[in-house]
């Protein structure tokens, strides 16, 4: 009997053993899983912490931008009461303009600017085209307006202002004033607000007459502090491609006085010929020709298309 109960002693002691040693393997497991749960909530916690800290940081860099790619197109479909340039030329629709490559910046590639500082990119009416780089500096991109504009920024068929009303030879003084202001455009920049006026030629003297060979020597002009904006030049008008060109048809062309202007000013100074009053370079109704001579007395009027200087590092291309 004495032998059975040292048995029995035997086997529980072994049993509870077990029992203990199952005890402290679960415990052990479930402290493992535990901390593996925690160690893999604490590893989501930071890769999400970092994703939305790097998705907030782009956000910023974007929201930074003054430009950034457009997403869609402006066009349009000529009907019988059209008056732009591009329907009374005899076209049936046109898009404006091109989206673009990623990383590339081309002639004609469409950005939404956010220029007047509200934080939204208005595809309707903070639109614009790349044009050329600036001749002086590379790093900076030259953006034409969608449509005429006034110094309120905002899209305008009534603004017609003369180049210069006395002499053009001096300067678009009177078109300058009628370009959207830095109250207007806070976000728009331009880095040369003083700058030699060109004829077509890179020179810098007009033929007044002909016959007896009279020069004029073009002036230095300056912007106002308080303009946003700038005529775009007879060579950067040159340098753009065909599509980009034909942006220029969106509201150009109108056939009667309450329409749209059927030339937009270019700031370049005609130098043959060009008269006591000075004749510069304009863009011109496709009914008739693309770029025309204006004025033709001092106080002809054309449409005033503004042109913007834009950092390549402030826009998201």
């Amino acid at each position: 009997m004495k032998k059975l109960n040292n048995k029995g002693f035997a086997i529980s002691t072994v049993i509870y053993a077990v029992l203990i040693i199952a005890v402290l393997i679960m415990g052990m497991l479930l402290s493992t899983m535990v901390f593996s749960k925690k160690t893999t909530d604490d590893l989501v916690y930071s890769v999400e912490k970092d994703l939305n800290s790097h998705i907030e940081e782009q956000d910023i860099k974007i929201s930074s931008k003054i430009c950034k790619k457009a997403t869609t197109l402006h066009s349009e479909t000529c009907t019988n009461s059209s008056t732009t340039g591009y329907c009374t030329a005899g076209g049936t629709s046109i898009t404006y303009g091109q989206l673009g490559n990623t990383g590339v910046l081309t002639s004609g590639d469409a950005f939404d600017c956010d220029v007047n500082g509200d934080g939204n990119y208005d595809p309707e009416t903070e639109r614009f085209y790349y044009a050329t780089d600036l001749e002086s500096d590379s790093n900076i991109a030259v953006l034409v307006f969608y449509t005429n504009a006034g110094p309120d920024g905002t899209r305008s068929k009534g603004t017609r202002p003369p180049y210069h009303s006395s002499n053009s030879y001096s300067g678009p003084r009177d078109a300058a004033s009628m370009l959207p202001t830095t109250t207007a455009w806070p976000k728009a920049t331009l880095y040369n607000k003083t700058s030699q006026i060109y004829n077509e030629d890179g020179g810098t003297t007009v033929i007044i007459s002909t016959s007896t060979t009279t020069t004029e020597n073009l002036p230095i002009f300056t912007y106002s502090d308080t303009v946003a904006a700038r005529l775009l030049t007879y060579k950067e008008y040159s340098q753009m491609s065909t599509t980009a060109k034909n942006t220029f048809l969106q509201d150009l062309g109108g056939s009667h006085p309450t329409d749209w202007p059927s030339c937009i000013w270019l700031n370049t100074a005609y130098q043959r010929g060009g008269g006591i009053y000075g004749q510069v370079y304009a863009i011109y109704s496709p009914t008739r020709e693309t770029i025309a001579v204006r004025p033709y007395t001092p106080d002809q009027s054309c449409g005033v298309r503004p042109i913007i200087e834009v950092k390549k590092t402030d826009i998201d291309y």
